[in-house]
């Protein structure tokens, strides 16, 4: 009987240390670095002003991306408030302006006109960016 016990007992042991070993291997997986995030690429767009706007235009500082459109009823105005007060607290905390940029997803309606009226009512500084559907859909699918 005892043969028996301590026979259970350091299988019990040997699969303990098995599947600790096997945690121990997955968390430092986890943690090691596989590469870069595949988000970004070119773009061109068009700026609420008519002008063209590329992923050229983003580099040199810290950039918020915010993909919606111009007819959204309740979320796009709700989170773009939201990003305002955000943009207006890092500005005011860390002394830092990011640039905050629109992105409509819905460029049959929303033209620069429709996308320059719509930016102004949540942030000063927020960029309002349209185009084609096909320029509007590889921006969205890079990022």
């Amino acid at each position: 009987m005892l043969l028996g016990v301590g026979c259970f007992l350091a299988v019990v042991a040997v699969a303990q240390n098995k599947a600790q070993k096997k945690v121990e291997g997955m968390m430092q997986r986890s943690q090691e670095v596989v590469g870069k995030a595949a988000v970004g690429g070119p773009f061109t767009l068009t700026d609420q002003d008519g002008k063209p706007f590329t992923n050229e235009d983003l580099l040199g500082r810290f950039s918020v991306l915010y993909f919606g459109f111009t007819h959204c009823p309740d979320i796009c105005p709700d989170e773009l408030e939201k990003l305002a007060e955000a943009l207006d607290t890092i500005e005011a905390e860390a002394k830092y302006q990011v640039r905050p940029v629109f992105i409509s997803v819905d460029p049959q309606r929303d033209t620069p006109k429709a996308v320059k009226a719509y930016v102004k009512e949540f942030h000063p500084r927020l960029i309002g960016l349209t185009g084609s559907e096909e320029a509007v859909k590889a921006c969205s699918k890079a990022y």
